[in-house]
């Protein structure tokens, strides 16, 4: 075809121009790649804001009823010693000063809360004392904070409707407040709770999606090596593939779309499908110069031959993708995006 000829002809004789525009999207997709966001299991990655069923879930209960929490678990030997829950107070006291903190129960403020009522003075007073209050207090209420002498738990609740980056900085403070209280050695201190849990996942996907794309790139390596060794540079595919998927987390980033488990999916199926295409380019310029012609003849025969049905293969593929774009729930449509 002649437009394609054309096409393959002003590439041949454009390649700066090219570069040039490969290396400013290449840093353009780096600066908006810095701004992509982690999202772990939350209920807008099932639930469309927009739908009638979070509108009713987001006004009716979270805004009225809504509360999470931070369970902090603390084991050792006698968890109502004194010197245990005057850290403890010291905890509690330095993480209520926090924002968007509600409230903080443990069994330090209930002691220091009954010897307030008793004294006039919110402290935790003599082992003695510890115990008195201990045996006087509500036994639902204890056994809540207290399940024996060995273990109690701290909770910290917070609204329901606050953002992944305000929960990651609940819990830095929560480590900071435990650090400042200094437990006593022998004492173990252990968050948990579902912000802690997804903050787990955000970490643990952040952590592993580098290793998941250099074993994807170590693989196709290995492929490339078996089944394309018989031309020239078999390995040409990969840094351009890589390169696309640059360009992609940059996409990310400028469209506001999440990095979660699913949409991270999709890199894996994105380094097989460029290879693919990367492929029935390379082998086909391969072929031509082994024909003898030359490296501007075959890059025009290239494009005329190869980029129609490379056309076509992408634009099936991308109407997979499309069809995802319809479905009701968010996590889902990101993967098509």
């Amino acid at each position: 075809m002649i437009s394609l000829e054309r096409l393959g002809s002003w590439i041949t004789k454009n390649p700066v121009i090219i570069i040039a525009v490969a290396i400013l999207l290449t840093v353009v997709s780096v600066h908006y790649a810095l701004q992509i966001e982690s999202q772990g299991m939350t209920t807008e990655s099932f639930v469309s804001k927009d739908s009638a069923l979070y509108q009713l879930y987001d006004h009716l209960y979270q805004e009225n009823f809504g509360r999470d929490a931070n369970v902090i678990l603390i084991e050792g030997d006698d968890v109502a010693k004194r010197d245990v829950l005057q850290a403890g107070l010291r905890f509690s006291d330095q993480i209520k000063q926090v924002n968007n903190v509600l409230s903080v129960q443990s069994l330090a403020d209930l002691v220091a809360d009954a010897q307030s009522q008793s004294s006039g003075v919110r402290q935790i007073p003599s082992q003695e004392r510890i115990n008195e209050i201990l045996a006087g207090a509500d036994p639902d209420q204890l056994q809540a904070l207290m399940a024996d002498r060995g273990h109690s738990r701290m909770i910290v609740a917070m609204p329901v409707t606050l953002k992944e980056v305000q929960r990651t900085e609940i819990l830095q403070e929560i480590n900071n407040a435990a650090d400042f209280a200094e437990f006593p050695a022998g004492y173990s201190f252990t968050v948990t709770g579902d912000p802690s849990f997804q903050a787990s996942v955000v970490a643990m996907m952040s952590s592993s999606n580098g290793s998941i794309l250099a074993l994807a790139g170590v693989l196709m390596i290995v492929a490339l090596l078996l089944v394309f060794r018989h031309v020239r540079w078999p390995l040409l595919p990969i840094p351009i593939v890589f390169l696309g998927i640059i360009w992609t987390f940059g996409a990310m980033g400028f469209f506001s779309i999440p990095m979660s488990m699913v949409t991270f999916a999709a890199f894996p199926i994105l380094i097989g499908i460029g290879i693919d295409y990367a492929i029935q380019f390379h082998n086909r310029i391969d072929e031509e110069l082994l024909k003898g012609k030359p490296i501007v003849e075959s890059a025009i025969s290239t494009v005329n031959h190869v980029a129609i049905p490379v056309i076509i293969a992408l634009v099936i593929t991308e109407a997979g993708f499309v069809a995802l774009l319809s479905s009701s729930v968010p996590m889902i449509n990101d993967f098509g995006k």
